[in-house]
Order: structure tokens, then C-alpha cells, then sequence
């Protein structure tokens, strides 16, 4: 096992134990320039990597002692080895995760209403939404923290999540302590009475994180944290929103069984060809020459997608870039032609990196767009 020193109070104490070294190591009219390209040695050390040895072993047991995550028994030796008990927790800046509304969200079905139903009928509800990237699931999440007046605490998670992140961590040496998100979002709820914690792309979170998220999602509605136990109080709710993209994407780890059961859900089927010409704003797109033809490529797109020919999707972020490239073209005084060419390029083909996936998306636009592009290729 490699200790990672990412608790700050280690890392400090290392830092300490280092410089006490080339102290006594150096004389004060060593130069800067002497002592760093020293400073590879200093940690060869054998009383430095004593101290890294000893921090190991201290970490092993205190996780088999007490049944701790490594993570939570990194803390608690950090404690015990800098002396410092991290009591004082830092404030929580409520207003930072005020909802805000930068687009109307859109139904494809019912899904709103029937998501707004379950808020209203549980006491603490969670909400796992499946779908492809883009369409729609954060402009939900916020739209939901409009409607109940609450907060939302957003995290994307990824597999460079750390527990510090979720849970929190020390910052510095006075002992103040950096509550993670999972803490802040308990916190708030207890404190105004509702909160929406929103987590995007869950399946991207290691196995040993996911575990962790289980008090917290279940009846229990607790999480530790610095020694001390964070539960939603009685008459508050905390409302869990966690989204994921199809395990067919890349980065993605299959949800645990323990923690798929705590959600109910739905997924999110592909935007249809009606809900894209609601979502998108067409100011300026000429309707049968762009707009219609446009959406049949993302529907086309799509299917091959299934068929796992391509390995994106054409996203209603995409269509909406692509009309905003396509007005700056037209701004500039750029042809049709050109508007078209170049708002495909700028938005669709840069996002498939395969050149097969490429040629292919680049084939159905010819098929799609004939009179204008006309056989013309970007490759």
C-alpha cells in the first residue's frame, strides 16, 4: 500500500519533518539552487521513510480496528499524528447553491410531473435518472430546486472522486475542517428545511465510494464525517437526485446492488423529433433546408449509437451550439452553404474522434443535407 498524502495535516507533518531535515543537513549559506536539487534525497531519507513506514501501519490499524474506510482511518491518524483534532468546521455559504434557471426544461413525456408527484408524496426521496448525455437531466435537477424553493448542492462525480470530496477534510493546520458535499447538502436541509443533493453521473464513482453513499440514501439518513455523526433532522427533507449515463460510456462503473436498491427512477428515453424543434431555439435556422434535416441526423445518429456503431450521440447541447455558430456565420455574412458547413464541423464532427465514427457521421450528413452539401466532406 502507497500512503497517499492527501490529508492535509500528514502532508504537513511530512513537509515539517523534511525541512527539519535539510535544516540540519545544510548550512544557512547553502543556496536555494543547492538545496532543491537536494530535495529528491531528502525524502530517501531513512528517518523520513520511517516516518512514511510508520503512517502505513498506523493507517492499517485503525481501519481494522474500528472498521473504517482507509480514507476515514487516514483522517483520524492525521489527528494523532499532528495533534491536531479538526473540531472547528469551516462555514457553509448557503447562497452559493441557490437554484437558478438558465432554460425552460421540457417534458419528453410526463417525467416532471411524475418526479414532482414522488417529491411531494415521500419524505426522503431518491431519484436515479438514466439517459445519454445532454438531454436534459441538470436543467431538470435545477428546475426542481425552482419549484420547491430549495437549494441544490451539485456534485460531478468521477473516478478522481476522493472520500475527502464527498465527506470532507482537513485544510489546514489550525484544524479547520472542509465539510464535502454530501455534509453540506444534510446541513442545509436541517437548516431551511429541504435540500436537494444532486449527483451527477453516479456510475462514475469507485465501488468503495459508492458504499459509502448507503447510510445516507436509506432510513438511517446519516453520514460521519471528522468524528461526528451529520443525520437529517426530523421534519426535514432531503431530496437525492443522482444521475447516470449508459454503462456503454466509457468511465462508467456498474452501481452496486446495495445502492440501486435505495433509488427508484427511470430512464430517459432519446429526445423525439418533436421535443428537439420545442427545445431548441431556431431563430434564424431556415426549417426545411436546416432545421428538419438537422434533427433526422441526430435521430440517425442515435440508431447507429444502439447498433454500436458510433460511440456518441448528437446531445440537444450539440443542436443548440450548432444554431448559435450558425447565426454567427450568418452575422458575418458567411453563405448558406458556408453557415452550414462550417456550424457542422465546428459542433457535430469534432465530437466523434474515431475516424470511422467520423467518415460515417460525415456520410449521413451528405445523405441528409443533399442539395446543400452536395457531397462536400470535412476530412
Amino acid at each position: 500500500m502507497t500512503i497517499d498524502t492527501e490529508t492535509e495535516a500528514i502532508r504537513y507533518q511530512a513537509t515539517k519533518l523534511a525541512k527539519d531535515i535539510a535544516n540540519r543537513k545544510f548550512t544557512r549559506k547553502s543556496t536555494q539552487s543547492i538545496k532543491a536539487s537536494n530535495y529528491v534525497e531528502l525524502v530517501r531519507e531513512p528517518e523520513f521513510l520511517e516516518f512514511i513506514k510508520n503512517l502505513q501501519q498506523q493507517v492499517l490499524l485503525e481501519a481494522k480496528k474500528n472498521n473504517t474506510s482507509i480514507g476515514q482511518a487516514k483522517a483520524t491518524v492525521a489527528s494523532k499524528v499532528t495533534g491536531i483534532s479538526a473540531t472547528k468546521f469551516e462555514p457553509i455559504n448557503s447562497e452559493q447553491f441557490k437554484p437558478f434557471k438558465w432554460a425552460d426544461y421540457i417534458q419528453l413525456e410526463e417525467e416532471f410531473d411524475d418526479i414532482v408527484s414522488i417529491i411531494e408524496d415521500e419524505d426522503q426521496p431518491n431519484i436515479l435518472l438514466e439517459a445519454d448525455a445532454g438531454v436534459g437531466k441538470t436543467t431538470m435537477a435545477y428546475e426542481l430546486g425552482v419549484k420547491f424553493n430549495s437549494k441544490v448542492v451539485a456534485y460531478s462525480c468521477s473516478s478522481g472522486t476522493r472520500e475527502g470530496d464527498l465527506r470532507g477534510r482537513v485544510l489546514n493546520t489550525n484544524g479547520l475542517f472542509q465539510l464535502g458535499y454530501l455534509i453540506v447538502a444534510v446541513e442545509i436541509a436541517n437548516e431551511e428545511g429541504i435540500c436537494i443533493l444532486y449527483l451527477d453521473e453516479l456510475n462514475a464513482l469507485e465501488p468503495e465510494l459508492q458504499k459509502m453513499l448507503n447510510s445516507l440514501l436509506d432510513d438511517r439518513r446519516l453520514i460521519n464525517a471528522n468524528s461526528k455523526m451529520f443525520r437529517i433532522n426530523k421534519g426535514s427533507k432531503l431530496i437525492v437526485i443522482a444521475t447516470m449515463n449508459p454503462s456503454s460510456y466509457a468511465g462508467t462503473v456498474p452501481l452496486n446492488p446495495d445502492l440501486r436498491s435505495r433509488f427508484c427512477g427511470l430512464i430517459m428515453p432519446f429526445p423525439t423529433s418533436n421535443h428537439l424543434s420545442k427545445v431548441v431555439d431556431w431563430t434564424g435556422i431556415p426549417e426545411d433546408d436546416v432545421q428538419l434535416p438537422l434533427i433526422q441526423l441526430a435521430t440517425d445518429v442515435f440508431q447507429y449509437k444502439v447498433h454500436g456503431d458510433v460511440d456518441y450521440v448528437i446531445t440537444t447541447r450539440d443542436l443548440k451550439d450548432f444554431c448559435r455558430k450558425y447565426r454567427n456565420f450568418k452575422k458575418r455574412g458567411k453563405t448558406a452553404q458556408q453557415c452550414l458547413d462550417k456550424a457542422l464541423a465546428f459542433t457535430i464532427y469534432i465530437k466523434f474522434g474515431d475516424k470511422t465514427e467520423k467518415e460515417l457521421v460525415e456520410k449521413s450528413a451528405n445523405d441528409t443535407f443533399p442539395d446543400q452539401l452536395a457531397g462536400v466532406g470535412t476530412t
